[in-house]
């Protein structure tokens, strides 16, 4: 299977249940909201219909909440962008960075709200800054700074 067309798993599914009950959206509107994206039920949905889907929950006011915020702002990004998001997120992580620090990288770099929004090519630049940082930080550690 491509993965294009990789269906996405229970964890969005939940998301989507979450969201659809955060903005208080009726069956029929759920309904319609899906097939908008080409899709007849959530099981049906690949990741970029996922993502498509998402952009109209958080335009009808769904805002994630609770500890995995970070997780369902990266989930929801378009498919081939998520092996460079899980990259950067492994970085910050090393770094005990809070992913507000690639937001901000990706808001002084492209003047883009959030990294997840990113295409892959200015992805590689963020990584590439975050790697700038770490390398920084790790000569000013070995001078004693």
């Amino acid at each position: 299977m491509s993965t294009v067309n990789r269906k996405i798993g229970n964890r969005e599914k939940a998301v989507i249940h979450i969201a659809k009950a955060q903005i208080g959206m009726t069956e029929t509107e759920y309904r319609a909201a899906l097939n908008a994206v080409g899709a007849a039920t959530s099981k049906d949905l690949t990741f970029y219909q996922f993502d498509k889907l998402m952009k109209n929950f958080k335009a009808n006011g769904f805002q994630p909440t609770g500890k995995k915020q970070d997780q369902v702002r990266t989930q929801t990004a378009v498919w081939d962008k998520l092996p460079m998001l899980k990259k950067i997120a492994a970085q910050l992580n090393s770094m005990n960075l809070h992913l507000n620090y690639a937001d901000g990288i990706a808001q002084r770099m492209f003047n883009i709200d959030a990294v997840s929004w990113c295409t892959p090519a200015q992805l590689h630049k963020v990584v590439a800054a975050l790697e700038y940082r770490r390398k920084k930080h790790i000569g000013n550690s070995r001078l004693g700074f």
